[in-house]
C-alpha cells in the first residue's frame, strides 16, 4: 500500500493550532445562520440545512484551491466535531436550534442518522476524490456544494414529477425531475467555475463541466438518501476526467 497517498492528509502544527479551531467556529457560524433563517426567517428545514451545506462545501473548495489537501482534511475534522456535538446533544438549549435547522423533520425517527450520514459521506468523498483525482478534486467539492444543494429546495418548491430513491433506513425518500434538472444546471455552472479556477483551457472547461454535470446529476438522482454527498463528488470528478480526456484525443 502506498502510504504516501494518505500522508498528504496528515495535519501539521498549523492545522492543529489554526485550521482546526477556525473550522470549528466557522461551522458554528454557518449553523447559527441556518438556525436564524429557520426560526427568524421562517425557512423550511429543507432550505435552512442547504444554506449550511453551501457554506461548508464552498469553504472546502476555497481551501482546496488555495492550500494543500491536508488543510482541507483539518477543516473537515473541525467541522465534523461540531456536527458530532449537535448530534450528540440535540436537546441542549444552545445546540437545539442548530440541530433543528439541519435535521429534517420528515427523517423521523432517524433524524440524527440523516444528519450524520451526509457529513460522513462528505468526508469520505473528499478523501476519495483527493486520492483518485488529485489534480481537480476541488471540482467535486463545488459541484456537491452548489449543484447537489440546488436539488432539494427546487424539488420541495416546484417538484411535481416525483420518483422514489433508495434509502439505508426506514425513511421513505422521494426526489423530483424538477430537482434533478436543477442539480444538472447548477452542477454545470459549478464545475465550470471550479475548472476555470484550476486554470484549464476554455475547451477543457466546457467539456469537463458537461461531463461533470451529466454524471453528477444522474448519480445524485439514483443515490441512497443521505449519501449523495459522497457519490456526487466522485461522479463529478469522474465525469470531468473522462470528458477532458476525450477532448484531448479528438480536439
Amino acid at each position: 500500500m502506498d502510504f504516501a497517498l494518505f500522508a498528504r492528509y496528515l495535519p501539521d502544527k498549523l492545522d492543529f493550532l489554526v485550521v482546526f479551531p477556525l473550522s470549528f467556529f466557522y461551522a458554528v457560524m454557518a449553523a447559527q445562520i441556518a438556525a436564524r433563517l429557520k426560526f427568524r426567517g421562517g425557512w423550511r428545514t429543507n432550505y435552512s440545512r442547504k444554506a449550511f451545506h453551501v457554506f461548508v462545501f464552498t469553504a472546502a473548495f476555497m481551501i482546496g484551491l488555495l492550500a494543500p489537501v491536508h488543510r482541507v482534511a483539518a477543516y473537515g475534522a473541525g467541522s465534523g466535531v461540531f456536527v458530532a456535538m449537535i448530534a450528540a446533544w440535540p436537546r441542549h438549549p444552545w445546540l437545539a436550534p442548530m440541530y433543528n435547522a439541519l435535521a429534517r423533520e420528515q427523517d423521523e425517527p432517524h433524524r440524527t442518522y440523516h444528519l450524520l450520514a451526509p457529513f460522513a459521506a462528505t468526508a469520505f468523498g473528499g478523501i476519495a476524490t483527493g486520492i483518485v483525482f488529485p489534480t481537480f478534486y476541488q471540482a467535486g467539492y463545488l459541484v456537491a456544494g452548489l449543484g447537489d444543494a440546488a436539488g432539494e429546495p427546487v424539488g420541495v418548491r416546484f417538484g411535481r414529477h416525483r420518483y422514489r430513491v433508495p434509502t439505508l433506513s426506514s425513511v421513505k425518500c422521494f426526489r423530483s425531475l424538477e430537482g434533478s434538472t436543477a442539480v444538472l444546471i447548477v452542477s454545470f455552472v459549478a464545475a465550470a467555475l471550479a475548472l476555470h479556477g484550476l486554470d484549464y483551457t476554455s475547451t477543457q472547461i466546457l467539456a469537463g463541466a458537461v461531463g461533470a454535470a451529466l454524471l453528477a446529476a444522474l448519480t445524485e438522482a439514483l443515490s441512497p438518501h443521505g449519501w449523495d454527498n459522497l457519490t456526487t463528488q466522485l461522479a463529478a470528478c469522474l465525469g470531468a476526467f473522462v470528458s477532458i480526456a476525450v477532448i484531448a484525443r479528438v480536439w
